[in-house]
């Protein structure tokens, strides 16, 4: 799978200070996961794809996730060209 969902997103600056990010709503966010299964349970991975961080980010880190929206979900599903040209475009503002 290649697609997590989120609503808050949490950063720590340089002071090792917790910020907490939102757009206010769900938010899609570009990444893979897997669930492993054992004889113990199922334990799941999961990997955030991060990209240069916008106005909104960059006070506070370096990074931040490739946020996907909503109506454009279809196309990142199967494949990682679409994320290769998304980020290009910069990614949406996020409320702190």
């Amino acid at each position: 799978m290649k697609l997590v969902v989120d609503n808050e997103k949490h950063e720590w600056d340089s002071s090792k200070q917790k910020h907490l990010f939102s757009k206010g709503k769900v938010t899609y966010v570009d990444g893979f996961y897997r669930i492993l299964h054992s004889d113990s349970g199922n334990e799941i991975e999961s990997i955030i794809i991060i990209t240069s961080p916008n106005t909104s980010v960059s006070k506070v880190h370096d990074s931040m996730p490739v946020i996907i929206e909503k109506e454009k979900i279809d196309r990142f599903i199967p494949d990682i060209e679409p994320t290769r040209e998304y980020i290009k475009g910069g990614m949406p503002a996020l409320k702190q």
